[in-house]
């Protein structure tokens, strides 16, 4: 097994690869503001002639996606398109041939960021305020801080024996301010620990590559960049696909660094050992 390569810039290896995975949040942006840098990185990769997906654990569909890097200054030509695990949920969902799905009822309790129930849009499932009302559970996002606000729901879906569907399996996010925030991951574990059943979608399971790699059918070596020892850099190695390794972002604490700063080579060595994942190469943050 080689060891990993850490580099200064995704410039010194652009020429290996032809399709590039790129994750959104932490690579991309802050959750509000897009990493100018790592928009520069797009566009001369582009300009290189090479093919871009952006690959998203986000619980929104892709169109919202879209819309919401246009809002940050990340313009929809930098990219063929957004596959995030909102959108292969949505439409497995939609289409009812997964018989997990089908053998669901109709009535939904969602743990939701700032309530919103957009996902439901178009699908044959409505949002009921209790537990004791629903069907199975919806986990579509987090309302910050920590998990353990929803305890009493989990325990309470555990003792009903609800199945939850997990549309963001990330479980942490750095905010603007540079702070982590447990996400959806987090409460889809802890159902799993009190006995739940759960469907998870996205990173780093294989489909959400799969969904990737068949936009661009010509690609044939192809990388994924993310800030996720688990999710990115895991999902990647299990798909065969080879990574890069933003090392400033959720891990920073872990690395003993800033968001964004260069952590020690023997810390990330160390790390990817404990994780149990290897990735090809490491450097702070997205850069030409």
């Amino acid at each position: 097994m080689n060891a990993t390569r850490f580099i200064d810039g995704i410039g010194s290896i652009a020429g290996a690869y032809d399709l590039f995975l790129l994750d959104q949040w932490g690579v991309l942006h802050d959750g509000e503001t897009a990493h100018p840098e790592a928009v520069e990185a797009m566009r001369r990769l582009r300009r290189a002639g090479k093919s871009i997906v952006l690959i998203s654990n986000s619980s929104k569909r892709s169109p919202h996606s879209v819309k919401n890097l246009e809002r940050m200054g990340i313009e929809r030509a930098l990219y063929e398109d957004v596959v995030t695990s909102g959108e292969l949920s949505w439409r497995d969902m939609k289409d009812g041939r997964d018989p997990f799905l089908r053998a669901l009822g109709p009535r939904c309790y969602m743990f939701t960021w700032g309530g919103d129930a957009s996902f439901l849009e178009g699908l044959p499932y409505r949002a009921v305020e209790t537990v004791a009302e629903a069907d199975f559970l919806l986990l579509s996002g987090t309302s910050g801080g920590t998990i353990s606000i929803y305890e009493e729901a989990l325990q309470a879906g555990v003792r009903r024996r609800l199945p939850m569907i997990c549309l963001n399996r990330d479980f942490f996010s750095v905010d603007p301010a540079g702070q982590l925030a447990e996400c959806s991951g987090r409460v889809a574990e802890r159902y799993e620990a009190l006995g739940g059943t759960v469907r998870y979608y996205g990173k780093p399971g294989r489909e959400i590559y799969d969904a990737c790699l068949a936009l661009v059918p010509g690609a044939r070596n192809p990388i994924a960049v993310g800030d996720s020892l688990h999710h990115d850099i895991g999902g990647g190695n299990a798909a065969g696909v080879a990574t890069i390794f933003i090392a400033g972002g959720i891990h920073y604490l872990d690395l003993g660094i800033r968001p964004g700063e260069t952590p020690a080579r023997d810390a990330v060595t160390a790390l990817c050992r404990q994780q149990g994942v290897r990735p090809d190469y490491a450097m702070a943050k997205l850069v030409w």
